[in-house]
């Protein structure tokens, strides 16, 4: 299993892969995909965001509460 991933099930038997870090002692869900590539993205993606000096708390814009990076086709 990739780093950052947990297998786990739903209530109905099927499996899916949960995304989470630890960061400063603190437990952070990062999401979850029923494809673990998906969820080892999800976590290198956080870690990227984490690990990055560009990016504080003052320069930060989250996303609007669900909503998805839209994809432009050119």
């Amino acid at each position: 299993m990739s780093t950052g991933v947990y297998q786990t099930s739903k209530k109905d038997g099927s499996l899916y892969y949960r995304a989470s870090l630890t960061y400063h002692a603190k437990h952070i869900s990062l999401g979850s995909s029923s494809d673990t590539a998906i969820a080892h993205a999800i976590y290198r993606e956080a870690m990227d965001i984490l690990s990055s000096p560009a990016i504080t708390p003052e320069n930060y814009t989250p996303l609007p509460p669900n909503s998805m990076p839209v994809a432009l086709a050119i």
